[in-house]
């Protein structure tokens, strides 16, 4: 074999390893799932009066979807972890999404009193027949 197809394959495979990291892989999560539990929690809590505060919250509950902060949990565990929830059936965005009337959604924030703020961030939590976490909507307003 001589040194040029020997060199190629050799830059190939660097350049394979370095270029793997980038995609395809799972993501690192960025903190442990009951951290961002308490950051979901703190921000149902919170007064919003501004748009900018509604779309971090809105970021937030998105990167804590996407990184699996519910999943596993039970109902209760649900509810110790980010207070007493709403139930589906009053609102239309959880059918709209194949959601049933007695799973859960949160609103991420109090209404302030400023009418800045139309709509807040909400996540909706999907039930199985065990009260186990089987589903997670992140209705985003960034």
């Amino acid at each position: 074999m001589s040194a040029m197809p020997t060199r190629i394959l050799v830059l190939s495979t660097l350049l394979l390893a370095l270029l793997l990291p980038l995609g395809g892989c799972a993501k690192e999560q960025t903190m442990p799932p009951a951290a961002w539990r308490s950051k979901l929690r703190d921000a149902i809590m919170t007064e919003v009066s501004t748009r900018d505060l509604r779309n971090e919250h809105s970021r937030m509950m998105q990167q804590a979807v996407d990184e699996g902060a519910l999943k596993g949990l039970k109902q209760p565990e649900v509810q110790a972890a980010l207070g007493k929830a709403r139930n589906c059936s009053v609102l239309d965005i959880c059918s709209d999404n194949g959601f049933q009337d007695d799973d859960w959604y949160y609103e991420l924030g109090q209404m302030g009193d400023e009418d800045k703020v139309k709509q807040l961030p909400i996540l909706i939590i999907g039930f199985g027949h065990k009260g186990e976490v089987v589903r997670v909507f992140a209705y985003t307003t960034h």
